[in-house]
């Protein structure tokens, strides 16, 4: 098998784990789609050093840190709140980062919470 067609088996399969992570209902199926796709596409980038490329977690944790990852930076208002960070302070200060980040994690988990709240039966 080339190393082209081994790259986007690759990518499928974390596509897949992401897919399994959202545990999104059928009427949320493209939203988890787009969110899968992207997602693997960004997090599998070889020699990148990011979550996808990873061997020392399951393709299932790589799938959760990465759609959780995407969720964060285009679906919460986690880079607003970076710039605004950026504008009012010097980034000296890892506390207001941090405070950030656990904020835009609460955002996620919301998110996650909303679209997966959608499922008949829970």
């Amino acid at each position: 098998m080339s190393r082209e067609r081994q790259e986007a088996a690759y990518r499928e399969e974390l596509a897949d784990a992401i897919r399994r992570y959202l545990d999104f209902p059928p009427q949320s199926a493209e939203l988890a789609d787009g969110i899968a796709v992207a997602a693997a596409a960004r997090a599998a980038v070889v020699g990148s050093g990011r979550v996808g490329r990873t061997r020392t977690l399951s393709l299932d944790e790589r799938g959760a840190l990465a759609a959780r990852a995407y969720i964060r930076h285009h679906l919460t208002g986690y880079h607003d709140a970076l710039d605004d960070l950026a504008a009012e302070d010097p980034w000296d200060d890892e506390y207001l980062y941090r405070q950030v980040k656990a904020e835009a994690q609460h955002d996620v988990d919301e998110f996650l919470a909303k679209h997966r709240a959608q499922q008949p039966d829970r």
